[in-house]
């Protein structure tokens, strides 16, 4: 028996069925057949979604027409507090903490990545379609998210300074608290590169949406950096701190050359 492993670090570029298909075609070659496949620790959903879509010629196939995932998106929407856009821009301008600027740049780039949505639709991408859906999902999710990493670290900084607790509680809350921005500026940055793909593929009458929407990613990314780099300027944890720089340098790369793209 032969076992082949491989990592895949980016499904986009390199697909489930693309990778599974090389390696079936080269032991055809060879006289052998794969017997099975497995898969060791998580998987992103798109990425299945992906290769079902691919191993069954699915034609302008869309994640949203999951069963499950359609069921979910309307048990989220029933366990949310009902809030109208005026509701929002209302919260936002209270005399309070949040949501602010993190829940902001969140649904700017969940925006842009809607109008994403729509331009790949309109012009037959389904795969364009399916990522760019998750991605909206994913920057509205972070709305909220922002929210509550925000108050975890203002409960985090109440608690008195000889507490033995305190440290900790503060360093897990600063930590989320740089995550979830660091986390926003990612997803805006991978909208953006996929509206810039796509406006050479849209009718003209469609370009300038999807330069809207590039111009809304590029507002959301830098938003997130920014705030990132404030938290992260308080952590204490290096090792923490060089992986979440790590990061930060690349999401820093990843605007710079959406900004060369506009």
């Amino acid at each position: 028996m032969v076992q082949i492993a491989m990592n895949l670090t980016d499904y986009q570029v390199t697909p489930i069925h693309t990778a599974f298909q090389a390696v079936k075609t080269e032991a055809a070659t060879r006289g052998i057949e794969v017997a099975g496949s497995e898969l060791i620790g998580l998987v992103p959903h798109g990425a299945l979604d992906q290769a079902a879509a691919a191993s069954l010629k699915l034609d302008r196939f869309d994640s949203s027409q999951i069963l499950e995932t359609r069921i979910a998106d309307a048990v989220l929407r029933m366990n949310e507090t009902e809030q109208t856009v005026s509701d929002f821009l209302a919260a936002v301008a209270e005399a309070q903490p949040t949501p602010a600027g993190g829940c902001v740049a969140a649904l700017v780039g969940a925006l842009a990545a809607s109008l994403g949505v729509m331009g790949a639709r309109l012009s037959q991408q389904s795969d364009s379609a399916g990522r760019l859906l998750e991605l909206s999902r994913q920057l509205h999710r972070l709305v909220q998210e922002d929210t509550t990493a925000y108050s975890g670290l203002s409960d985090a900084y109440k608690i008195p300074k000889p507490h033995p607790d305190r440290p900790r509680a503060v360093s897990m809350a600063l930590q989320r608290a740089t995550e979830v921005p660091l986390e926003i500026a990612e997803a805006a940055c991978e909208v953006g590169r996929y509206l810039h793909a796509l406006r050479e593929k849209v009718k003209p009458a469609v370009r300038s949406d999807l330069t809207v929407g590039l111009t809304m990613a590029i507002a959301a990314a830098q938003s997130g950096v920014s705030t990132a780099n404030t938290n992260m300027d308080s952590l204490i944890n290096h090792e923490l701190m060089n992986t979440l720089q790590a990061r930060m340098a690349k999401a820093i790369a990843n605007l710079d050359e959406l900004r060369g793209l506009c």
